[in-house]
């Protein structure tokens, strides 16, 4: 599966692209012919960064000169924590752009990076889809940024996601790309890790050998690393096509291979005795020989702690044994049902009265296999 970036938010970067003479379209159309490969979008924003000299590609009315993001990295030096390395990367950002857009925060078991753009000045409204899909994407890129700063993948430290998107779109590959729960509708953007993450400890080299261009290498590798996770042989899809397969039915009874084991053991007259039908009437039974000695009713339903689900529908059915019990301990009828006895419905084969040595006038039903 390939996650991708919607043809109408990636319309102004397409263009841009054309007009620095990035990509080569001989149209000239106004919007994407498709939505755009996620690991194609950040290649396309890198090309178009350094062709432009400007990476904010030109959608915000500051300019971020080149190099803004190696700037960052240089930041970096005197970090011995990743809570260190992330508020010295806020400082610069809010440095370059000139203005408290980003802050790291502390919220109870989470540390949490925060871009608060309601005032940035972009070029386009900030509530449109453009550049709720920049800021999505910058999302990304600063996961990436974080990961090589601590010298691993630290997705699994990361708890939620939060966009200013107010409606979820299932064909957004900017979200999809996250494998923890995404909050829409959030007055900023903001990436929540683990809390033990604020402790964890940075690369020492990070900031001399990771440049803007590693960066995006490893956003582009993580992109691959989700898309392999849900392709169609991954778990997920094994497991549904497992599913669907107990459903289709067996080629020799014409049954699902899930019932046919329970049609042929109702059709096995040994195979009673290991139903969980028997085996439940039988423990019902023998609740029941303690009710007269309380002075309660056997029959009465109020006083079963076993409930009886499937009583209604056991006495309609012939050949299977009924989850009522017996309205007396000398009885040998089934209430509800005059005519059939408990030998008819359980051959004696398969149930034998015991009698108990503790309590001479009671009758204890248990499983026998057959002979």
């Amino acid at each position: 599966m390939r996650l991708a970036v919607r043809a109408s938010e990636v319309a102004p970067l397409w263009r841009l692209a054309v007009d620095a003479g990035c990509v080569v379209d001989d149209g000239k159309e106004d919007a994407v012919r498709g939505d755009m490969p996620l690991d194609e979008y950040f290649q396309l924003v890198q090309q178009v960064s350094v062709k432009l000299r400007d990476e904010s590609c030109r959608f915000s009315k500051r300019p971020l000169a080149a190099g803004a993001t190696d700037f960052v990295m240089d930041t970096l030096v005197t970090a011995e924590s990743l809570e260190e390395a992330m508020r010295h990367a806020a400082r610069a950002y809010n440095l370059m752009h000139g203005g408290h857009y980003n802050r790291v925060e502390r919220r109870r078991d989470r540390i949490a990076y925060v871009i608060d753009d309601r005032d940035f000045p972009y070029v386009f409204d900030a509530d449109s889809d453009v550049v709720h899909a920049l800021m999505e994407g910058v999302l990304i890129f600063l996961h990436a940024l974080l990961s090589l700063a601590a010298g691993t993948d630290i997705s699994d430290s990361l708890r939620t996601v939060r966009t200013r998107r107010r409606a979820r779109q299932p064909s957004n590959g900017l979200l999809a790309f996250w494998t923890v729960p995404v909050r829409y509708g959030s007055p900023t953007y903001v990436l929540e890790y683990a809390l033990p993450m604020a402790s964890f400890p940075v690369r020492g080299d990070a900031a001399v050998t990771v440049r803007a261009a590693d960066i995006y290498d490893n956003a582009v590798a993580m992109i691959a690393a989700r898309e392999h996770s849900l392709r169609p042989n991954g778990f997920p899809a094994r497991v549904g096509t497992a599913i669907a397969g107990e459903r289709r039915p067996s080629p020799r009874s014409r049954r699902s291979s899930a019932s046919a084991p329970r049609r042929c053991a109702a059709d096995s007259p040994t195979a009673i005795s290991r139903s969980a039908r028997f085996v439940r009437a039988c423990s019902t039974r023998r609740h029941a020989r303690f009710l007269p000695s309380a002075g309660r009713s056997p029959t009465s339903p109020t006083h079963w702690d076993l409930p009886i689900p499937e009583a209604s529908r056991a006495r309609s059915r012939r050949g299977r044994v009924s989850h009522l019990p017996r309205s007396s301990p000398r009885s040998n009828k089934i209430p509800g049902r005059k005519s059939q006895s408990l030998e008819r419905i359980c051959p004696a084969r398969l149930i034998r009265p015991v009698v108990d040595s503790s309590r001479s006038a009671t009758l204890l039903f248990r499983d026998w296999p057959e002979r």
